[in-house]
């Protein structure tokens, strides 16, 4: 890839690409350095470190707006929230990784003021429910030094809007099929006193 187009280069004009003078470095026939890698690698390399930098002022921006005290607070309830208070992670080759079994975390309605302070692209708050996104995730794995998996989403009942977890059913269609044989019960017993 030439270094005109790569976007790696350095920005400033006198700065070289490391790419460039490795192994992988070549000069082109117009005098131009650049390197062997194909583009699919240079824009993968390329998006790492961008989101490297995110997630790095993104913890430093969470650190400015929590004390020492209610950061920890976050963190235990961020680990609440996907269980991991609960399961511990499992470890491969000196490393943790975790899967969540869930992901939210129920307050009253008027919300969490320590979760309402934090960004929105790492927790997403809806009426008293919040959920951790994808960057969320990767925060508190940095801060816990644990790789966490994406979360299996928690299952909401279509008709009455619970919060679910995995293999559980919700009962709101049996006590509504409860209340409806009752009605049906009581109409038939006015009818029968008509008659």
């Amino acid at each position: 890839m030439r270094c005109d187009c790569c976007p790696l280069r350095p920005l400033a004009e006198d700065d070289v690409c490391p790419e460039s003078e490795g192994k992988y470095g070549i000069e082109h026939a117009d005098g131009m350095s650049g390197c062997k890698h194909p583009y699919s690698w240079v824009k993968k390399r390329d998006e790492e470190y961008a989101e490297y930098l995110g997630d790095m002022g993104t913890d430093m921006g969470i650190e400015m707006t929590f004390t020492s005290e209610e950061l920890d607070r976050v963190i235990e309830i961020c680990k609440h929230t996907i269980g991991l208070d609960y399961k511990n992670p499992y470890h491969r080759s000196g490393k943790a990784f975790y899967k969540p079994y869930r992901n939210y975390y129920e307050s009253p309605l008027s919300g969490n003021p320590l979760l309402d302070r934090l960004p929105q692209h790492v927790i997403k708050a809806t009426k008293g429910s919040y959920k951790l996104t994808d960057s969320g995730l990767r925060w508190l794995g940095g801060r816990l030094d644990v790789t966490i998996k994406t979360a299996t989403p928690y299952k909401e009942c279509p008709h009455c809007g619970a919060h679910l977890d995995n293999g559980e059913k919700c009962d709101c269609r049996t006590a509504e099929a409860d209340d409806n044989a009752e009605k049906e019960l009581k109409e038939s017993a006015k009818d029968n006193d008509r008659n």
